[in-house]
């Protein structure tokens, strides 16, 4: 009698899935900060959640610096294993008087609660309609190394200050709202396993 012999197989295949995705949220909440600037901010917190009809306001005189809105609690929830690919800050504001002109001082990350020094302030100049502005990209850390925990923290946000030229008159600067985006790729890995008789 001719024996048969079975061979079983097992075939394990392994593969890495790259996901891009990105978040937004906006600040839970925005205290001020001293540290840059000399005019101070009425009512910071108007700033916190979303575009809305309420404002932090600052009231400068030519050449003056406010101080920082110290934006953070943005309750982001990254997947842990995820690498973050960039960072987009969107700050909407106006100014009462556009000919005086304002713009932005500072504009920086906050990572475990201290500022940053990369910064991606710009000098367009403000109006006296709400206008969101972008600062940064999707595929930019801002000069520091950002991880899922870092992001998701309460401490992470972000530092924003303004800034009236040396000519026309006092502004009220107005803020409305600070937006984040985070631009991230989720890493996963999945498995697949085949079995087979081979005689």
């Amino acid at each position: 009698m001719m024996g048969k012999l079975l061979l079983f197989l097992i075939l394990i295949f392994s593969s890495t899935l790259l996901f891009a995705n990105n978040a937004t949220n906006y600040a839970g909440n925005v205290v001020e900060n001293t540290s840059t600037g000399t005019v101070a901010w009425s009512n910071p917190n108007l700033a916190a959640g979303p575009i809305n009809a309420t404002y932090a306001v600052s009231g400068n005189l030519d050449n003056t610096i406010s101080r920082y809105l110290y934006a953070t609690n943005y309750g982001f929830n990254i997947p842990i294993n995820s690498t973050i690919d960039g960072v987009i800050v969107s700050v909407t504001r106006k100014v009462n008087n556009a000919g005086n002109l304002s713009r932005d001082n500072n504009l920086r990350l906050i990572t475990n609660g201290v500022i940053n020094t990369t910064d991606r302030a710009t000098t367009t100049p403000y109006t006296v309609a709400d206008v969101t502005e972008a600062h940064g990209t999707s595929t930019d850390n801002w000069g520091v190394t950002l991880t899922p925990q870092i992001v998701n923290s309460a401490r992470f946000g972000v530092a924003y200050s303004a800034y009236k030229i040396s000519a026309g008159g006092p502004v009220n600067i107005s803020v409305n709202a600070i937006l984040i985006n985070i631009y991230y790729t989720e890493i996963t890995g999945r498995r697949r396993v085949v079995s087979r008789f081979l005689e």
